[in-house]
């Protein structure tokens, strides 16, 4: 895998823990807004900061385009066997994206669970990032 970014993720927030609401009114008729929960701000910030040392680190050298995807391939270890992967995606995309290191968008990003293993003394996700073969509806840039 050339071109390949390694990254190592604390559990995070799940998606149930991402978001929350509050009521406010608007032109007098009441509406929920949401925000980002102080959990979820926390995280993001930290992830974030970790992805940028890592991309210089790694010497990770792709400019984002737009018209690239990637295969975000994830092996999770839980510390309890009831959480559920598919949880996990948003947060991290999200803040994959703030970079604006690796893509512009995370329309481009295919997260791909790999694994769940238990591990309650270092939950973590493990993910690996690289970039597709695939050029649109082609199988390679060679059938272009």
């Amino acid at each position: 895998m050339s071109n390949a970014l390694k990254l190592t993720s604390p559990l995070g927030v799940s998606v149930n823990h991402y978001l929350a609401y509050r009521a406010i009114m608007k032109n007098g008729k009441p509406m929920a807004m949401s925000y980002k929960t102080p959990e979820a701000v926390k995280y993001q910030k930290d992830f974030k900061e970790y992805v940028i040392q890592e991309v210089k680190k790694q010497g990770y050298n792709l400019k984002p385009d737009p018209l690239q995807h990637f295969y975000i391939d994830a092996v999770f270890y839980f510390d309890r066997i009831d959480k559920d992967c598919a949880n996990y995606e948003k947060c991290l995309d999200d803040t994959i994206t703030e970079t604006q290191l690796i893509w512009k968008d995370d329309n481009v990003a295919l997260f791909r669970p790999q694994r769940i293993f238990y591990d309650k003394d270092n939950p973590r996700i493990e993910l690996t990032i690289y970039p597709v073969d695939y050029i649109g509806i082609f199988d390679s840039e060679n059938k272009t």
